[in-house]
């Protein structure tokens, strides 16, 4: 009887513990862009945007299920609306490492970046990854230069 009662505490007191646990995964506030010195101290700044996986309009799921990534439509237009009040970007380097995704979000992605380039007047390259297909490659056609590693 008394290693059941000490066996019961001790699962009771574990149950206590993990109620006291609390986790913040895949929190939905956005970091504010962050900028690194490459060279020098300042002066005019490249915009590198990653344009990698699933091409979206919607927030997918993280895996196995813990939080959601925000949608490719939603974080590049937040990346540009942040670069909007910069007024030393000079140029935009998509990072692109996608197979496509949904035609209408990089069709979406397209025009917003096209619209923020003529707006601005800067020149924007897109750099190849691994997998550039579909809405990724279409994406890139958004730019003024498309490179891509020879293999």
């Amino acid at each position: 009887m008394e290693r059941l009662r000490t066996l019961c505490a001790l699962l009771l007191a574990a149950l206590l513990l993990v109620g006291c646990i609390n986790v913040n995964v895949g929190a939905s506030r956005r970091a504010d862009l962050v900028e690194k010195v490459v060279y020098g101290t300042k002066g005019p700044k490249i915009l590198l945007i990653d344009i990698d996986g699933r091409i979206s309009q919607i927030a997918e799921p993280r895996t196995l299920g813990l939080g959601q990534r925000e949608s490719t439509v939603s974080r590049v237009r937040e990346q540009l609306d942040q670069a909007e009040d910069d007024g030393d970007i000079r140029a935009i380097i998509l990072r692109i490492n996608s197979a496509g995704g949904e035609a209408a979000a990089s069709e979406i992605v397209y025009s917003e970046i096209r619209r923020f380039k003529e707006e601005h007047g800067i020149p924007v390259i897109a750099q190849l990854m691994g997998v550039a297909a579909s809405g990724g490659f279409y994406v890139a056609m958004s730019a003024d230069a498309v490179r891509a590693l020879p293999t």
